[in-house]
């Protein structure tokens, strides 16, 4: 299955890399030209560890989707998903595997759908990207004690948010 946004051709099969094709800095050596147009306050960096889960509150149940995160910068990432997760809600998202099992506060800003069954999500941070998850995706990094750390998931009581 191959999706497409823009200029990018990212294959999407379960277990392999993301490859990317992009007219950018890779290809032409020079630096993108930035639109007035572009609502971006921060550079999207291509994510290199991309697999992930994402989750959420729907009644009592607390669903977890896998997902895919196809870039990240310090105010929001774009994520590839069969699902489509609520709009306007907060979600939470973790990466798949021991590199950084940890679960970070997201919102849902917007869905694309297509004719493929892989929707384009697009989300906020709160303040910013937390450092770990940015070196995690961006560059496959993090160190020990952030991979070992948990914060308290939101509990959940029937009513509401405690």
């Amino acid at each position: 299955m191959v999706w497409r946004a823009g200029q990018r051709s990212i294959p999407f099969r379960r277990g392999e890399r993301v490859s990317m094709i992009l007219k950018t800095i890779e290809s032409s050596g020079e630096l993108p030209s930035l639109s007035r147009n572009d609502r971006r306050a921060a550079l999207r960096q291509i994510a290199t560890v991309g697999r992930a889960w994402l989750g959420w509150r729907e009644g009592q149940e607390f669903l977890v989707k896998p997902a895919f995160v196809l870039d990240i910068s310090m105010g929001g990432c774009l994520m590839a998903a069969q699902v489509e997760p609520p709009l306007h809600r907060t979600v939470l998202i973790r990466l798949d595997g021991p590199l950084l099992p940890v679960w970070f506060e997201a919102r849902v800003m917007e869905v694309r759908g297509g004719k493929a069954a892989i929707r384009a999500v697009r989300l906020i941070f709160a303040d910013s990207c937390p450092y770990e998850l940015f070196m995690a995706v961006a560059y496959g990094q993090a160190n020990r004690e952030a991979s070992s750390r948990q914060p308290p998931l939101p509990g959940f009581h029937g009513n509401g948010w405690s």
